[in-house]
């Protein structure tokens, strides 16, 4: 059937009978009022010039129902941009519909009524399939967000590092291949590296970037230990800090490139910039300050405090250097304990040294000196190469260069010359010659053993005075050299004296008789010589302050400070430092396991490898240097350097300065110890209210108490020993066990119990014991001098006492010559006769003159005597002009001129070619010759 135009039904009935086929087509438009039923399949073909392939609707505008060419379904709309789209509401009957329910899909597509969660929606329900793309919009959350990383601009930024998930990576690349547990890593490449190791926090760019299996390190600011590889529990704060080191463990370096070459050293401590820059092998070191041990490569257990402290050490060991510029210039320097602005500014190599004092020992540039003790402002300022000095003092010794072995004790005291040695000079009264053992009162150059200089040149003004145990005086040695003893032998000289004060004799008579003469006599008497979560608390590693409540505390370290609880005003830097503190206020510790027993002590500063590791309650301490302190439980202690006063227990009130210095005592107090390896000590032994000072000085004392030792190895055998003093170079008491005994540069020796003094003896029998530099008269035990210097008396070696005026002469005629007597220039006077006996062996018996070569008078042995010759052909034999204001008596021969050449005068000149000349007295019958014969006149020449 077929209709060319419109065909309108009310009702079509359109049915397809078995067996039967029909067709109908509309060539136009098929509109139906009415229901349209199609008992079979339909299609529905849209011509090209239509855009749907169904429209369904009660306009011609807005279809109810519309298919489009490609496939969509739109209900309301003729546009779908979509499989289906409704412009309205959709409302669907089938399911279990109800209020607030939502429409969900299962796995197989199919969807259901579901009730909608609580709050939010489902997207926490959510199994992604692709990256969820928040174009312009944050995210909020005001839960927990969770994600394997955190990435910006496809960088991971924040990421839990691959483990059990202790692990936590900020920063691109922080920690990329990481799969240790308990690090934490921020800043760009920050633990780049690290594969296993563990407990690491690494904080900055680049910060730890090579490490790789080490553990426990804390690593702060850009290229901290950058380099470091396998080693463990370190601490690197500050720019580049620690960036070469690689399996050096157990440092603390803090300061921008502290530590930076620092490579496999250990147990180091750095604080400042630069400190310890060049470090390589060193360890156990403490360098505080800036640049303080820059150039230290190899060196070990030094401890530098002050600005370029150390500035120059590479190799030597055992230093301890404290102030700005101390120790400066030292290399391989070891030992030596230096203090102060400056102080040994240019030592290089010198070892064993003790100083102590602004300026002390500064030196000159290229030189170096050891085993010097140096104690005040600019002492030793000069010193270039002399070694084993002790100067103490402000400016002592300040001119010495190259001289040894003196001791300068006093206010500006110095040597007579900078390159003299072996002289002593105490205040500028006291001298001494240390080689030839003599000393001098008031006089550089003592002439005997003792040689004393008065304080006047009057008899009333006394060279020395002996005095009696309660202080009276029973002799004296006057400056003009008069000797007064108690009871004089045979009276005084007390008459040729002026007095100017009243003389008090006590129960004593005077007696006057005559003149004393004393050719030998002993001094008596004695003779006394003056000489977290509290407030601004701060914990940066792993366990660092974990417990703490205190306020104002700043822990840094792997555990630092980790029991703290109260405690407050701490300061703790480095692995386990201060790890058991819990109620401690106002400590400061620095270095590994640095005071890691504290619990309750306040006020401690301790700085180093395991310094004041033991301190439990002990307060108000100071120590520095690996392992100072060690055992220490007690207060008030100051210990610097490596190992200072390391078995100390319960000790107080020590001050200990230097490597090993006070090692073993216990229990000992009030000690002051200066000095490398100084009171070094014996195990489980203490000694108490010593003074040391120099290398090894006081070594091997075990229970030795109140001695004063100064000076390298001074009393270094030293045992049991008590109230000792010793002063000098290597200088020791007799035995280990001596007690009270002096000993001054191995010159003046004393017994302190008995108050007794000996020059160049150990045992003085005396008040003053006296050995002499020899054993002949002409050598001296003593010499007195006035204020010019001038010798009035004097005691020879042979017990004989010489004074300036001898009452009834001296003892000179009994002397029996062993050698030349030397006058030096001085006159023999009131000589009342003089006998010449020459030996054998001598050419002359007697040879006066003023020249070595011809003498003025010439006595042969055979009698003869020339003058003018040392070869007399006569008894007298005169080789000029003689002239005799006198008569002359000739009883022999007289023979005048030997040669016909020869001439004679006789009242006048020689007249020349005149044999003999003769004058007269001019008068008329004067005889000017007369001749006899046989006693009767034979001839005569006369004036007419």
């Amino acid at each position: 059937m077929r209709y060319a135009n419109k065909i309108l039904f009310f009702s079509l009935l359109l049915a397809a009978r078995p067996g039967c086929a029909a067709e109908f087509e509309v060539i136009d438009k098929l509109v139906a009022n009415g229901a349209t039923t199609l008992k079979s399949s339909a299609t529905i073909v849209v011509p090209d010039t239509q855009s749907a392939s169904l429209w369904a609707s009660t306009s011609a505008v807005t279809p109810h129902l519309f298919v489009s060419t490609a496939g969509n379904i739109g209900v309301g709309t003729a546009a779908p941009d979509a499989k289906l789209e409704v412009a309205g509401q959709v409302k669907i009957t089938g399911g279990t519909p109800g209020a607030g329910k939502v429409l969900t899909s299962d796995g197989a597509g199919l969807a259901t009524w579901e009730t909608a969660a609580a709050a939010g929606d489902n997207l926490g329900n959510h199994v992604a399939t692709t990256t969820l793309k928040m174009g312009n919009y944050a995210l909020w959350s005001s839960s927990s967000i969770t994600a394997a990383r955190y990435q910006i601009n496809g960088s991971t930024v924040l990421a839990r590092m691959p483990g059990t998930s202790y692990s936590l990576g900020v920063g691109v690349n922080a920690g990329r291949v990481a799969t240790g547990e308990y690090n934490s890593f921020v800043g760009a490449n920050a633990g780049y590296s690290n594969n296993t190791g563990e407990y690491n926090s690494f904080l900055g760019y680049q910060a730890g970037y090579n490490n790789t299996t080490a553990s426990q390190n804390v690593f702060l600011g850009g290229w901290a230990g950058y380099t470091n590889n396998t080693g463990t529990a370190n601490l690197f704060a500050g720019y580049a800090a620690g960036r070469g080191n690689t399996t050096g463990f157990e440092n603390s370096f803090a300061g921008h490139t502290a530590g930076y070459t620092n490579s496999t050293g250990y147990n180091n401590s750095f604080f400042g910039s630069a400190a310890g820059y060049t470090n390589s092998t060193g360890y156990q070191n403490s360098f505080i300050g800036d640049a303080a041990g820059y150039d230290n490569s190899t060196g070990y257990e030094n401890t530098f405090v002050g600005w370029v402290a150390g500035r120059y050490n590479t190799e030597g060991w055992y230093n301890s250097f404290l102030g700005a510029w101390a120790g400066w210039s030292n290399t391989t320097g070891n030992n030596s304990s230096i203090l102060g602005h400056s102080a040994a500014y240019y030592n290089q190599t010198g070892s064993a040294n003790a100083i102590l004092g602004d300026g002390a020992g500064y030196g000159v540039s290229g030189n170096s000196f050891s085993n010097a003790a140096l104690v005040g402002h600019r002492a030793g300022y000069g010193l270039t190469t002399g070694s084993d000095n002790i100067f103490l003092g402000w400016q002592a010794g300040y001119n010495t260069t190259s001289g040894a072995r003196n001791i300068i004790i006093g206010y500006d005291q110095r040597a007579s010359a900078p390159a003299v040695s072996n002289e002593l000079n105490i205040g500028g009264v006291l001298y001494g010659d240390l080689s030839a053992k003599t000393i001098g009162i008031s006089t550089r150059v003592p002439q005997a053993a003792l040689d004393i200089v008065s304080t006047g040149t009057l008899v009333s003004q006394y060279a020395q005075i002996w005095r009696n145990s309660g202080g009276t005086v029973v002799a004296s040695m006057t400056a003009t050299g008069k000797l007064y003893t108690a009871v004089p032998p045979a009276g005084d000289n007390l008459g040729d004296h002026v007095a100017t004060t009243t003389l008090k004799m006590g129960n004593y008579a005077i007696w006057s008789s005559s003149d004393v003469n004393a050719a030998h006599y002993q001094i008596g008497g004695n003779t006394v010589l003056a000489k977290l979560a509290g407030t601004g608390s701060l914990g940066v590693g792993e366990l660092a302050g974990a417990a703490n409540s205190g306020s104002y505390n700043v822990f840094a370290g792997q555990a630092a400070g980790t029991a703290n609880t109260t405690g407050a005003a701490n300061s703790f830097v480095g692995y386990y430092a201060g790890a058991t503190n819990s109620t401690g206020n106002g400590n400061s510790f620095m270095g590994e396991q640095a005071g890691y027993l504290n619990d309750t002590g306040y006020q401690n500063s301790f700085f180093g490898l395991l310094s004041g590791q033991t301190n439990a309650a002990g307060a108000a301490n100071t120590f520095m240097g690996a392992y100072s302190g060690n055992d220490n439980t007690a207060s008030f202690n100051s210990l610097i350097g490596a190992y200072a006063g390391y078995s100390n227990t319960t000790g107080d009130n020590n001050s200990i300065v230097g490597y090993n210095a006070g090692y073993y005592t216990k229990t000992g107090q009030y000690n002051a110890i200066l000095g490398a390896e100084a009171g070094y000590g014996v195990l489980n032994n203490s000694f108490s209210n010593a003074v040391l000072m120099g290398y090894k000085s006081g070594y091997g004392l075990t229970t030795g108490s109140d001695n004063i030792l100064l000076g390298f190895q001074a009393g270094d055998s030293l045992t049991t020993g008590a109230r000792n003093i010793v002063i000098g170079y290597d200088q020791d008491a007799i035995t280990p066990a001596t007690s009270n005994s002096l000993n001054l540069g191995g010159l003046l020796y004393g017994n302190l119990s008995a108050k007794t003094i000996g020059i160049s003896t150990r045992v003085p029998q005396a008040a003053l014991d006296i050995v002499s530099t020899g054993t002949l008269i002409s050598q001296y035990a003593q010499i007195w001098r006035d204020s010019t210097g001038l010798a009035v008396a004097s005691m020879t070696a042979t017990g004989k006492l010489y004074t300036a005026v001898p009452p009834a002469g001296d003892n000179l005629g009994d002397h029996i010559a062993e050698k030349v007597l030397d006058m030096a220039g001085k006159a023999v006077i009131n000589v009342s006769s003089l006998t010449v006996t020459a030996p054998d062996t001598v050419p002359a018996a007697l040879w006066v003159s003023t020249s070595v070569s011809t003498p003025h008078l010439y006595v042969s042995t055979s009698g003869n005597v020339g003058i003018g010759t040392a070869n007399p052909g006569a008894m007298l034999d005169v080789r000029s002009d003689a002239a005799i204001g006198g008569a002359l008596a000739v009883d022999g021969n007289i023979r005048l001129g030997d040669s016909t050449g020869d001439i004679t005068g006789i009242n006048r000149v020689p007249e020349t070619g005149v044999a003999l000349s003769v004058d007269g007295d001019g008068t008329g019958g004067s005889y000017v010759v007369k001749f006899y014969s046989g006693g009767s006149l034979a001839g005569w020449i006369r004036k007419k």
